[in-house]
């Protein structure tokens, strides 16, 4: 999943959107199948960041909001741990 994600990131650096957009979303797929919350946060910046290196100011946004919702439960998840500890 990292290795997609990064290829991603790469593929976006380089304006290759689609090829970036692949290797995002089968990162998101695997990461969504296997329950790794972390590798879809990751995702969702990084789509975020393709959608606005390519102008579509909306898209990004979209994807924005999801990777600081998922922070946010994320950091909820460790608060709640560490109080029950």
């Amino acid at each position: 999943m990292k290795i997609k994600n990064n290829l991603g990131r790469v593929y976006t650096v380089l304006n290759d959107f689609e090829q970036a957009k692949k290797c995002i979303d089968e990162s998101m797929v695997l990461s969504k199948k296997l329950d790794i919350k972390e590798s879809l946060k990751r995702s969702y910046s990084y789509l975020g960041d393709m959608y606005e290196r390519k102008q579509d100011f909306e898209k990004a946004a979209e994807y924005y909001k999801k990777y600081i919702y998922l922070s946010e439960e994320l950091l909820n998840s460790q608060i709640t741990t560490v109080r029950l500890k």
